[in-house]
């Protein structure tokens, strides 16, 4: 599963879903899919998941936010509000159509030829 830049995005949307998502979320501009082929995968599949984790996003928000409280005892109040800040703006990013997840499947290629060891 991938949280990504969503394809076509001018340079200001770009740099906002890498500001909205989470710190691994660039992908220098190559899909997904365009990775997988050029790590040596075939038969790719991406799955677009973005309504299930928008929902979720959404979920995490409210119950958090239901037990704002015990949680900024826990995790300190600045924390805790720091880390729903960020949910909100990948949530508003979802929205946006700036962010989303993708479920990426994909099968090795077959192996070409004998194994070659090196010592």
């Amino acid at each position: 599963m991938a949280i990504h830049p969503a394809p076509a995005l001018g340079e200001a949307g770009y740099r906002r879903a890498l500001s909205a998502g989470p710190r691994a979320v660039s992908t220098r501009r190559r899909s997904y899919g365009e990775l997988l082929t050029a790590a040596g995968f075939e038969a790719i599949e991406v799955v677009d998941l973005t309504d299930d984790y928008r929902e979720t996003l959404g979920l995490l928000i409210h119950h958090q936010e239901l037990h704002a409280e015990e949680l900024g005892r826990l995790s300190g109040v600045e924390s805790f509000e720091e880390r729903q800040a960020e949910l909100q703006e990948a949530l508003w990013a979802i929205d946006e159509g700036l962010l989303r997840r993708s479920l990426c499947l994909a099968r090795n290629r077959p192996a070409v030829g004998p194994a070659v060891f090196v010592a």
